[in-house]
């Protein structure tokens, strides 16, 4: 299930340390990178339908969950400037759905028209 199946980095954490003058390594960057990647795979996979709310401290990082928080709310966790970020998972279906509609709205007019032409 969703619960404690998934155990990634905490990023506060080193957020705090970076500003107190204690920064970390470039491989240090990309473990946190893959580790918010992870959290949205898992997310996806696993918990198609839930609601998670995921606690961050920098929105550099929350990008690479590959989805879009529904609602945000501001904290201060011993002088760090953090977010509670909802997201909602959607079933693999309305990914897929999504992701369509946007590729249809990116196409210009021609392209939609040769794109109809070619699917009658």
């Amino acid at each position: 299930g969703c619960w404690g199946g998934w155990g990634g980095g905490w990023e506060g954490q080193r957020q705090q340390q970076q500003q107190q003058g204690h920064g970390y390594a470039d491989d240090e960057d990309e473990e946190l990178t893959e580790a918010w990647q992870q959290l949205g795979s898992f997310l996806k996979q696993q918990c198609p339908g839930a609601e998670a709310w995921v606690l961050s401290g920098s929105p550099a990082v929350t990008q690479h969950l590959g989805m879009r928080s529904s609602k945000k709310r501001s904290v201060s966790i011993g002088g760090v400037k953090s977010a509670w970020l909802k997201y909602e998972v959607r079933e693999q279906q309305q990914q897929q759905q999504q992701q369509q509609q946007q590729q249809d709205g990116q196409l210009g007019d021609g392209q939609q028209r040769d794109q109809q032409r070619t699917a009658a």
